[in-house]
């Protein structure tokens, strides 16, 4: 995706998408995120246009409200999962909770230079950099004995 080819209110609805799957619960941006996102970010035409056929972020809430079954059960079937072969999730997400923040896992951003750094989105630090080990080795100094 080349985020900076996007129009400004089209970063701004892949960025409140983004917002609306996770408050969704959601593990992925879909498509009704996208148009979530859209009908959000719309210029005054747009949004009058929509809202002229009834396309407004809280019908498209609605629905998806009465779509959704359980708040996310894949998680809870993951859990028991991971639980079955002794590793317990809750104490896991306690664990990052008190290292990095309660927020931890609310952040799926890309790292530095990403889609999130281009809409206007601080970058999440990123794993420490391996020093390759030619470097330490100095093979043009040669010792003689």
């Amino acid at each position: 995706m080349v985020f900076e080819r996007f129009s400004r209110n089209a970063r701004v609805a892949v960025v409140l998408a983004h917002e609306e799957a996770r408050e969704l619960g959601c593990h992925e941006i879909g498509a009704e995120h996208l148009l979530l996102g859209v009908v959000q970010a719309a210029d005054h035409d747009l949004s009058a246009l929509l809202d002229g056929y009834g396309l407004t972020a809280d019908v498209i809430r609605a629905r998806l409200a009465e779509k959704s079954t359980a708040p996310d059960e894949s998680f809870q079937e993951d859990a028991e999962a991971l639980r079955a072969i002794g590793i317990d999730l809750d104490a896991v997400r306690d664990a990052v909770a008190r290292t990095f923040g309660r927020d931890a896992f609310a952040h799926a951003l890309p790292r530095s230079g990403g889609v999130g750094a281009r809409a206007g989105i601080p970058d999440l630090p990123g794993p420490p950099r391996r020093r390759s080990s030619w470097r330490s080795e100095k093979p043009w100094r040669t010792t003689t004995t």
